[in-house]
């Protein structure tokens, strides 16, 4: 097998634009245990910390020392010189100590091997009550049946149950600690040498961490353990093979395709699992069970990658969806283990299913369909919210838009989240499109009337559209248009009165279900190409940096457009839409070009899942899901000369003539020896097999 893991450096990203930052975790393929390096906790830019704390293995934190202070005293300056930063294995010096740090991890457990020089203090940090026998350590004792969970050092929710079992005797003393939330005890190991440490952690119970631990780890094999995960990694990453490119281009290509296949997270603990939607355990049944998702940021080309490189993955993940559902009555749309968090906007399960069933997945889609039309009817469009219905959602069933607050006015509705604020102009257009979906799923159920009345629903988004300033703006519930409405910067931080983390520019290009309509609006593909033009040299107002303080999340700007946040993702390919494919073409190497190296600083936004590293392993291969369930890709222009998609059972190869950075440009497409009709095909091409044959050249034709 190619050993294609020597291209992923988890340190991409490490250092985020403004944000958030990646963590060069170690982790099976979508694997229920994280292992990680903890720096400092005051710096979200962990390429850029001075120390490393402790190394976490999600219910507990461990750290090698000889000293015996607080949790700060105990970290150790490192050198990223003396550093392996992988998929698979991360291994640092640390510099205090002279003590050499590695680990590995399986699917629901992790070993780490410390060199010591000599006899060492392991500092051990955990939440819940600990019980000592012999050289093994359990953590807690059962899953929280009421929902109770631990807190990390980060401040998320985390289940704080495990066990772990030192190679060597100890002694152990609890002490003192600064790290909140948590005890520490000194482990005293007297003998130097090498240490094994390993640990597994369960959502079940005591009883199943042991057994995952015993299963996977029976002995100290610490090789083992990392051949294992190597080779898991370089299957899912062999489901992509390519050629040409420069070597950062790998590097670039194959730690995206590791970002991407790292979520969801699958809590199946050997044939049972347990549900956060009813506090309860449940067998398997053939499915495994996934979690751990953020679908305003996942559906767009996320999902779409996954259901086409790992069909086998992704038919347990849309299981877990409608088992949600079943569960708690409600369908997810930012599922955690303990059950479902109210964030972001949108009901995005729709396009998920959608998607998968145009892809030709088999699943209860009867039932998908009715969990995404209870929401759509019964659950409130308000951001960060999960009540039911209120008068603004009434509004928009009634009169075709999601309602802005009126100036000057005290928010009334108290569902209204006092931060997130109504998002009217988003909450209205990304429904329209969730809308659509709705309708289409309807048609292939034979629902008719339901079709019918979702599809009207998905054309709300021309009720926004001002045919004066050509922007998409808000209405307030009377009809009027908002007075004095600032397409640049309006809505307050984030533009949340309005929009969610963007300004108009961008939303006012987010009808991707109905492209051609939103051409037609604009007058037609002359006026539409001028606006797109425009967005990437309009300036952000006032300043750049008085835009960015107001829109924290657009990084990666050129002019008004943002690569480094999610609704941005599809409008480089929409000059397809609009007559002019070649500056897609131009367009989308550019944006990975400037935005996506190999460096720290190599994600030019938040990861958010996956979400931004699949939209550049799609562009990398020269095609793009504009919009998830119409079964067409768009094509870009590849970097590579030859890519090889394999999803386990057939491949489709592309091949791109005379590629290179200059030649960007398709002057001719050929599908299995036909010419394409146009620049989009259909994306069942892929898993039947075939050839895209590309000829690239200097110059569009």
């Amino acid at each position: 097998m190619t050993d294609l893991v020597k291209y992923v450096d988890t340190n991409i990203g490490t250092i985020g634009h403004l944000l958030t930052s990646t963590a060069p975790t170690v982790l099976m393929p979508h694997g229920m245990m994280k292992a990680e390096a903890q720096f400092n906790p005051e710096s979200k830019d962990r390429y850029l910390s001075d120390k490393i704390y402790s190394f976490s293995a999600g219910f507990c934190y461990i750290m090698p020392t000889y000293a015996c202070g607080s949790y700060r005293e105990n970290a150790s300056a490192f050198d990223h010189d003396f550093e392996t930063a992988s998929p698979c294995e991360y291994s640092v010096l640390l510099e205090d100590s002279g003590i050499n740090a590695s680990f590995t991890a399986d699917r629901h457990s992790a070993i780490f091997r410390f060199d010591l020089p000599k006899a060492v203090n392991l500092m051990l940090y955990v939440q819940e009550e600990v019980r000592f026998d012999g050289r093994r350590i359990t953590v807690g004792h059962e899953a929280p049946r009421d929902g109770r969970v631990g807190v990390d050092i980060w401040g998320d929710k985390n289940m704080a149950i495990g066990v772990i079992e030192l190679s060597e005797d100890f002694k152990a003393q609890k002490v003192a600690t600064d790290l909140p939330r948590h005890d520490c005890w000194m482990l005293r190991i007297d003998k130097p040498g090498t240490l094994y440490v390993k640990c597994a952690r369960s959502y079940i119970d005591l009883e199943q961490a042991i057994d995952n631990l015993e299963r996977e780890i029976p002995d100290f094999d610490y090789d083992a353990v990392l051949n294992r995960c190597r080779a898991a990694w370089n299957e899912k990453l062999g489901r992509i093979k390519v050629e040409g490119g420069s070597e950062d281009d790998k590097k670039c290509f194959y730690t995206a395709i590791y970002r991407a296949l790292s979520r969801m997270e699958c809590i199946s603990e050997y044939g049972r699992y347990w549900s956060g939607y009813d506090n309860s355990v449940h067998d398997d049944e053939g499915h495994e069970f996934y979690t751990n998702d953020g679908l305003w940021d996942t559906f767009r080309c996320a999902h779409p990658l996954q259901q086409m490189i790992e069909p086998e993955v992704h038919r347990d993940i849309i299981e877990s969806y409608i088992r949600m559902y079943k569960q708690s009555g409600w369908m997810p749309l930012f599922p955690r283990v303990t059950g479902e968090l109210p964030i972001m906007l949108g009901n995005h399960t729709a396009p998920l299913f959608l998607d998968s069933a145009v892809r030709g997945m088999d699943f209860d889609l009867k039932t998908a369909y009715e969990g995404v039309k209870h929401n759509a009817m019964c659950r409130t469009m308000l951001p960060w919210s999960n009540a039911e219905i209120t008068e603004l959602d009434r509004c928009y069933f009634e009169k075709g838009f999601f309602p802005a607050l009126e100036r000057d006015r005290k928010e009334y509705v108290p569902e209204v989240h006092h931060f997130e604020n109504r998002q009217c102009v988003a909450v209205t257009l990304e429904n329209a499109f969730d809308d659509w979906c709705i309708s289409k799923m309807a048609e292939m159920l034979g629902y008719t009337e339901d079709a019918e009345y979702f599809a009207k629903r998905a054309q709300n988004y021309r009720n926004l559209f001002n045919p004066e300033t050509k922007f998409m703006s808000p209405k307030t519930i009377d009809g009027n248009w908002l007075p004095d409405f600032d397409p640049y910067c309006d809505g307050g931080q984030g533009g949340r009165a309005f929009f969610a983390e963007n300004n108009a520019w961008i939303y006012t290009l987010n009808v991707m279900h109905d492209n051609e309509g939103l051409i037609e609006l604009f007058g037609g593909e002359d006026e539409f190409n001028a606006r797109l033009d425009q967005l990437y040299i309009e300036q952000p107002r006032p300043s750049k940096f008085t835009y960015l303080g107001q829109f924290p999340d657009s990084t990666g700007l050129v002019g008004q457009f943002p690569m480094g946040n999610e609704p941005s993702f599809h409008i480089p390919y929409l000059y397809n839409y609009s007559g002019q494919p070649h500056k897609t073409q131009r367009r989308v190497r550019e944006l990975m070009k400037l935005w996506f190296t190999a460096t720290p600083l190599g994600i030019c936004g938040d990861e958010d899942g996956g979400a931004m590293s699949a939209w550049f392993v799609y562009s990398a291969m020269g095609f793009y899901p504009v919009c998830p369930g119409s079964g067409v890709y768009d094509l870009g222009s590849p970097i590579f000369d030859r890519i090889v998609i394999s999803d386990g059972k057939t491949e489709f190869e592309i091949v791109a003539e005379g590629a290179s950075d200059r030649s960007k440009y398709i002057v001719s497409a050929e599908l299995n020896g036909e010419k394409l009709d146009g620049v989009q095909f259909d994306v069942n091409a892929v898993s039947k097999g075939g050839k895209l044959l590309l000829k690239m050249s200097e110059r569009p034709m």
